[in-house]
Order: C-alpha cells, then sequence, then structure tokens
C-alpha cells in the first residue's frame, strides 16, 4: 500500500526486510503447548523492549516456517527428576579455641598415626613404628588446664567436632594421664637416641686433645718456628721470647721472601726440616680427628645432658604420680618406665663424669698453648685444623716449585751435553756472536 514506509536496509550485506507496518509489533502465531506437558525451558536473553528499535526483530514480518510443534514438544518435555534426600550438613564446632584447634590439625595433617594406633601406642608403649621428631611435635598440643577440662567434661558427638578436637578429646579428654606418659615415652626415645651420639662427640673432643698434647711431629715445628721468629725480631720487643700464641702460627703462610717465587717462610721451614726429618708433617694426618671436634662445642653437649637430667627428674616424679594407680595400662606404664630408669641412670651417670673429665682436659689443653679458658672448644680445635691445612697447601706448594727446578736443571744439563759433543758449533756461534 502506498502509505507504509519502506524499512532501512540492513547493515552491511544483508538483504532488505519486507515491508512491515512501523506502528505495529510484529505478530508471531504459534500453537500453545499442551496443558498435560511442561516442557523444557530455553534459557536465552530476551533483548529488552527500549532497544528494539532500528532492530530486525522489530520489522521481522514473514510467515512461521513449518514447525512439527508436536515433535518439540514430545522430545523437549520435562522429565520429573527424582528427588534427592537432602543430608543435613554435619556441623563441626570447636570445644577449644579456634585457633589453636586448627594450628593442631596442621600438625596432625603430618602425624602418621590414627586416634586407635595411637591410643594402642601409649597403652602399649611400643615405639619403634614412630619417629622421636613426630612424638615431640603430639606432646606440643599439651591442652592448658582450662581446655584439658572442657574435654574431660565433653558429653556431646565426637564426631561432630574437628579431627584436632577429636584426637584431643580421646586422648587428652578421656586416657588417663595422656600428656605424662606421652612426655615418659618421648623422653625414653630421646635418651636412646641421644645418648650414644653424645657419648661419641666426647670421645671425638678428648682424642683430639690427646693428639694435640703427643704429637711429636707438631712440637718440632713449633720450636723451629719459634728459633726463627726469634731470629727475625731480634733486637726488638718481641724478640728472644719463650713462646707464642696459636693465631701467630697463621702469618707464616703469608709471611713472603724477597725471591722471584716469593717463597713464603712456612715454605722454607718445611723444606729445610724435611731434608732432615721426613716426618715432620705427620701431624698433619693426625689432627684429622680436630676436624670432627671443630663441628660442636662442650658448651652445647653440657647444655644437652642438662636437658636429660631434667628429663630423668620429670620421669621420676611422673613416676611417683602413677604409682598408686593399679589400672592394668598404668602398671604396665610404671613397670616399662621403671625398668628403663634402672638400666639407663647408671648409663647417665658415667656419661656426666665423662663430661667433667673432658672439662678438665680441654681447659688443660688450652692451658697448654696459652689459650683463654673462655675460648670454646670449637673455636680452639679450629686452630689446629687451620694450620695443618696450610702446613698442606705450602707443601703442595713447595713439590711444584722443586719439580719446575728439577725439569729446568735437567733442560741444563741436556743443553751442556749438546754442547760438549759438539765444540765447533758453539765456538761459531760464540764468533758470530
Amino acid at each position: 500500500p502506498g502509505n507504509v514506509p519502506i524499512p532501512p536496509a540492513l547493515p552491511g550485506n544483508a538483504p532488505a526486510l519486507p515491508n512491515a507496518p512501523a506502528s505495529s509489533k510484529p505478530q508471531i502465531d504459534y500453537p500453545v503447548p499442551p496443558k498435560d506437558r511442561t516442557l523444557k525451558k530455553l534459557h536465552w536473553e530476551p533483548i529488552q523492549k527500549y532497544k528494539l528499535k532500528n532492530t530486525i526483530w522489530n520489522q521481522l514480518q514473514k510467515p512461521i516456517p513449518s514447525i512439527d510443534f508436536n515433535t518439540i514438544s514430545a522430545l523437549f518435555e520435562e522429565q520429573p527428576t527424582k528427588p534427592v534426600s537432602s543430608q543435613p550438613k554435619k556441623t563441626q564446632f570447636y570445644i577449644t579455641d579456634s585457633k589453636k584447634a586448627n594450628n593442631a590439625g596442621i600438625i596432625l595433617s603430618s602425624f602418621p598415626l590414627s586416634i586407635e594406633k595411637t591410643i594402642e601406642l601409649i597403652d602399649s608403649l611400643e615405639d619403634q613404628s614412630i619417629e622421636l621428631e613426630q612424638l615431640a611435635r603430639l606432646s606440643k598440643l599439651k591442652p592448658t588446664q582450662e581446655e584439658l577440662e572442657k574435654l574431660q567434661y565433653y558429653q556431646g558427638q565426637v564426631s561432630q567436632l574437628v579431627y584436632a578436637e577429636q584426637f584431643m578429646v580421646e586422648l587428652w579428654g578421656r586416657m588417663p594421664y595422656f600428656q605424662t606418659r606421652l612426655e615418659c615415652l618421648v623422653f625414653r626415645k630421646e635418651f636412646t637416641t641421644e645418648f650414644p651420639e653424645i657419648t661419641q662427640k666426647i670421645q671425638t673432643i678428648s682424642q683430639s686433645t690427646q693428639v694435640i698434647r703427643t704429637s711429636e711431629s707438631f712440637y718440632t715445628l713449633l720450636l723451629a718456628v719459634l728459633k726463627v721468629g726469634n731470629y727475625l725480631n731480634h733486637g726488638t720487643n718481641k724478640g728472644n721470647t719463650t713462646g707464642f700464641s696459636l693465631n701467630s702460627l697463621n702469618q707464616l703462610e703469608f709471611f713472603k721472601a724477597n725471591n722471584q717465587e716469593k717463597t713464603t717462610l712456612l715454605q722454607l721451614l718445611l723444606k729445610q726440616l724435611l731434608q732432615t726429618d721426613k716426618s715432620i708433617l705427620n701431624f698433619t694426618t693426625e689432627f684429622e680427628i680436630c676436624e670432627e671436634a671443630t663441628k660442636v662445642d662442650i658448651t652445647d653437649i653440657e647444655s644437652k645432658v642438662n636437658e636429660l637430667q631434667l628429663g630423668f627428674t620429670k620421669l621420676n616424679s611422673a613416676l611417683e604420680q602413677t604409682n598408686s594407680d593399679q589400672a592394668p595400662q598404668i602398671q604396665q606404664f610404671n613397670y616399662e618406665m621403671n625398668s628403663f630408669v634402672k638400666l639407663a641412670k647408671p648409663e647417665f651417670e658415667d656419661l656426666k663424669n665423662q663430661l667433667q673429665k673432658l672439662k678438665s682436659e680441654v681447659n688443660h689443653c688450652k692451658e697448654l698453648f696459652g689459650e683463654n679458658k673462655e675460648v670454646k672448644s670449637k673455636e680452639f680445635f679450629q686452630k689446629f685444623t687451620d694450620f695443618s691445612a696450610s702446613c698442606k697447601r705450602s707443601h703442595e706448594k713447595l713439590s711444584v716449585q722443586e719439580g719446575k727446578t728439577q725439569l729446568n736443571s735437567k733442560k741444563t744439563l741436556v743443553s751442556q751435553e749438546k754442547t760438549q759433543l759438539n765444540p765447533k758449533k758453539t765456538q761459531q756461534k760464540l764468533a758470530k756472536a
């Protein structure tokens, strides 16, 4: 009809749409779905009305293609879903402070035993299957007195608690003397592990002092250093001395001569002494044990021994506390721990005596070399290992220099032999020169 405006062309190459009344909204006819069926809903995104202007949707006026709505209705009918029994969410709550429970959970996440296995461990005292560090971490979860009362009087379902507090209720809350027995078990395992280590350290330091006090080659070298040092310092306030500090030995490797090779005083001494005494460097092998003595200090050993002493004190207090309890698992605990004390305490007393003897040995050794007794034992032994190492380095350099000297001597000898075999050529070369 002549009064119907022509719609604007679609953007791009899209064909123009058929004419449609400008004022009428497109009317699309479709059958109504059967009332006895609920169809699945297509979750599309309709364009809002105020955005429809100048869109194709506001101008479409086409016959609807032939569509089998019955098939669509049959295929896209909403299927009844099986009712899902809604499980109430498991509620967990805290008896103790939530922060502490969470921290406990972190520790327990790496703990290898379940609640049941831990109970079995404490009752049987069979601790071979667990490491000392793991037991010690568990011991640090010890609740406060207030928390312990809450755990002991908790009457609710344990399964409703977070795992860390389930652990705490079953162990600290319900097992008699759990913390006491746990700490004693930790100490027994600690003593069994650390006693041989401490004994070995004491023996190492003792052997080091023995080597230092009896090394003939070391004393020979010291006397040579003293003689040369007094010679070099003659006429000064540092000359004509009777002895020198161990720290002075460090200078020998860096005290250089004026020759081309920059020979050090230590190299020169070793070279001269080795000419008459091939055993002068024996002490460098003897002092190898001192390297182990530099890795631990007597004060560290003493501190560990004091910790073990405190452990025995706590163990004795625990046995006094549990002695009158007639429960089978507590009686088993008392028997096991008393047997341990009977065997371990004499060994520990002997260890303490060894430590006191060692302290006297080391102090005497320090005194022999004019060292302050306050110097740490590992620092004291370090001075011997450092000098031993410098002697090895100097001897190696000396060997290299001697090798070069021998090589040059051989070359000179070969050259002289050639000169003797061809005197005429030599004279000719001299004449030309």
